[in-house]
């Protein structure tokens, strides 16, 4: 019995221990101010809705539209228009993909890049990186002469958002893949160039834009073909500031 007894008494300064250690920090806890907005923002879920007016989605699809046409106002449209051939006859419309679905959006003249960069650098036997420093004058007209997909281009990399809403199917409509890649080399290529005159702060502003945009549409994309089209952008882009990681031009 008396064994029992010290065993009990000895236990006290335990639980005593753990009653004040509890109503400390209940009292802290009382007196603790609430999380500021800011900080609850922080803490929260990015939430994965994406507003139509910053989904990128559209400005991709509608990119080479004609001129005067708002690329995102083609995107809807051809967005539109396949939504409703589909549910008009949509086994007809997944094997034989109606072309109009396209050509009634964009215009009756579409714009196209008129020449591919790179293929200029073959002509004067250079790798990409030296001729766009060492062929300036040939690469800025030609920028000057497809400067409205370049304007295009750089207000399409400056969103960052991106959701598909189409319908899946084998006939889902695309970006036209070769004109934003031949507009892409023509930003980085002046983007080259202004490092190459010492302005750095453009040249990282227009890699920011490129490399964030890219990533963003790699982790948000739901078709394999538009992330293989991401990783070669972003492969490129990488290579190209990799190159200048351990060499100033």
């Amino acid at each position: 019995m008396t064994a029992a007894v010290d065993e009990k008494w000895r236990r006290w300064p335990l639980v005593l221990v753990v009653v004040l250690l509890a109503a400390g920090l209940l009292w802290f806890g009382w007196r603790d101010e609430p999380a500021s907005p800011q900080a609850v923002a922080l803490l929260a879920d990015t939430p994965e809705a994406v507003s139509e007016a910053d989904n990128a989605y559209f400005a991709l699809l509608g990119f080479n539209a004609a001129q005067g046409i708002d690329p995102a106002a083609a995107g809807r449209q051809m967005l539109s228009d396949y939504e409703t051939e589909l549910q008009r006859d949509s086994a007809q419309f997944v094997i034989v993909p109606r072309a109009d679905v396209s050509s009634n959006a964009l215009g009756t003249k579409p714009l196209h890049v008129s020449r591919n960069v790179l293929e200029l650098c073959v002509g004067k036997q250079l790798m990409a990186v030296a001729c766009f420093l060492e062929a300036r004058t040939d690469i800025d007209k030609l920028a000057q002469d497809n400067a409205v997909l370049v304007q295009r281009y750089r207000a399409l990399i400056a969103q960052r958002g991106y959701r598909n809403p189409a319908t899946p199917t084998p006939s889902v409509p695309y970006p036209p893949f070769s004109d934003l890649q031949r507009a892409s080399n023509l930003v980085w290529a002046r983007a080259v160039n202004d490092l190459g005159r010492g302005d750095t702060a453009s040249y990282l502003i227009s890699g920011e834009h490129e490399l964030g945009f890219w990533r963003m549409v790699l982790d948000r994309a739901d078709g394999a073909l538009l992330k293989l089209v991401a990783v070669s952008f972003l492969r490129r882009d990488y290579a190209a500031s990799s190159f200048f990681g351990g060499k100033r031009p």
